[in-house]
């Protein structure tokens, strides 16, 4: 239940991010960063599904995918958060950390797609 809390609100962040961004922060911002911060909002919001996704899988065919799922978390939290905070704060050294977020993802997607190989009677192959 953890992971679907966490997943629930990562959507619902991205949610409340993006109206952030379109209401308060158009004025404050470059037109660059404006377009960094979306991104971020954008890239949280399409891994906060995918974790509900992933979720949903575990249910279905009992899978471990827990990597899956820290790497998905862990990952916007590097990417997402990094940029929030390059584009808030004007810290540049946050973009180092950004990498490693979509590091992260890479991984998770790659984990998720050798464990679904593995499933036996998948009848979408």
């Amino acid at each position: 239940m953890f992971w679907l809390r966490w997943s629930v609100a990562q959507c619902g962040l991205a949610v409340v991010f993006g109206a952030f961004a379109a209401h308060w922060l158009k004025s404050s911002l470059s037109a660059y960063e404006l377009q960094v911060f979306e991104k971020a909002v954008r890239y949280q919001f399409f891994h906060g599904l995918a974790m509900i996704a992933v979720v949903l899988i575990i249910k279905q065919y009992a899978l471990q995918l827990n990597k899956v799922l820290s790497c998905f978390g862990l990952g916007s939290i590097a990417f997402c958060g990094s940029l929030y905070c390059y584009t808030l704060f004007k810290i540049k050294i946050f973009v180092f950390i950004t990498p490693f977020g979509g590091v992260l993802w890479t991984i998770g997607w790659l984990l998720l797609f050798l464990k679904l190989k593995k499933v036996k009677g998948n009848t979408y192959t």
